[in-house]
This record gives structure tokens, sequence and C-alpha cells, in this order.
């Protein structure tokens, strides 16, 4: 269970995240409620994944790395074929860009970078918590989000930015107090004659 403090700086990365949206130009109640739906079900995500992986270290027949990546790609695949049935991508006249080598080149590319996107995910949830894997995409957007108002600029409100910049604020303070608190388990761990000699 995490701390007080961690609990703390991840109220920080939420409130950082309501303030950015509240403070965008197109604002709606609507948006807001299914953003902090899509934050839920992405938290739950690697919540599930975790238990999945933790099983398969205990030899208990479940996913592997490799099979957890086919089996996230193939599901994503078939959600997908229902989306392009209603919004019409499957017409005729669309499917010739479909079948160009220009549309194909991006598409391979496309798949190759999701192909490790989802490695990297999977490697991200084995190796740390599912807390600590959401409090990194929040940081991630927060700098994506900062990195479109300056490269190309995007418009923003003052409020949108105080959120992302809360955000990233929350993020560093989730890190520092998550290492300090890890560090002094590793220290309640060693042998009192190893403490002395510290």
């Amino acid at each position: 269970m995490p701390s007080n403090n961690v609990l703390g700086a991840c109220a920080v990365v939420t409130l950082g995240f309501i303030i950015g949206n509240v403070g965008e130009i197109d604002f709606t109640w609507e948006g807001l409620i299914f953003g902090i739906l899509a934050s839920i079900f992405s938290a739950l995500y690697p919540i599930t994944i975790k238990l999945k992986l933790n099983k398969s270290d205990q030899k208990v027949p479940s996913f592997t790395k490799g099979k957890l990546m086919i089996y996230n790609n193939s599901v994503s695949l078939i959600i997908l074929l229902p989306f392009l049935l209603l919004t019409g991508d499957l017409k005729p006249e669309k499917l010739e860009l479909f079948l160009s080598y220009k549309f194909a080149g991006k598409l391979l590319f496309s798949i190759s970078l999701s192909f490790l996107m989802s490695f990297a995910m999977v490697l991200q949830i084995k190796n740390v918590s599912p807390l600590t894997h959401m409090v990194v995409g929040s940081f991630k957007g927060a700098i994506q989000t900062l990195l479109a108002a300056i490269l190309w600029s995007s418009k923003f409100t003052r409020l949108n930015i105080f959120g992302n910049f809360l955000t990233i604020f929350g993020s560093f303070i989730y890190g520092y107090l998550t290492d300090k608190e890890k560090k002094e388990k590793e220290i309640k761990k060693l042998p009192s004659n190893a403490m002395e000699k510290i």
C-alpha cells in the first residue's frame, strides 16, 4: 500500500489532469467525464496485466510476455474492425487508398511502432507497480501537450498549461518519494552489523 505522501503526490497529478482538462479551449463536462472514465479503465488494465504476469512467475499456467502482446494486439484488431464498418472506412472508394503502396508503408510503420509500444508497456508493467505505470503515462501526456504548444504553436489556455505543469510537478514528487521510500526499505532489510558499517 502506498504511503500517504505518495498518495498525496498522486493527488497532485490527478488535480493537474482535472485542471488541465477544465482549462481546455473546447471544454465540455462530457469530455471530462469520459476522460476520467478512460483513466479509470486505463488504471485497471495494468493491474490486470501485473496479476497475469505475476501468476506466470509462479509457474501457474498463464500469460507469458509474448503471449500477452499477441493477445493484446489481436483483441485490439477485433475491436477495431466494427469501428471501421461504422465509420464507413471500408467503402469501395476508400479501399483504393488502403491498397496503395504509400498507405501500406505508413500502416506497416504504424504497426511496428504499436508493437514496440506494447512491448515497452509490458516490460514497464512487469518491472514497476501499476500506479507508477499510470503516473509515467500522465507525465508523458503532459510533456506531449507542452511540446505541442511549443513546437506547433497549438492554442492552450493558461489554466491548461498550469494543469500540465502541475501534473509534471506531481510526477517528479511521486518519483522522488517512491525512490526515497524504496531506499529506506532496503536499509531496514540490512542486518544490524551492516548498518554500523554505513
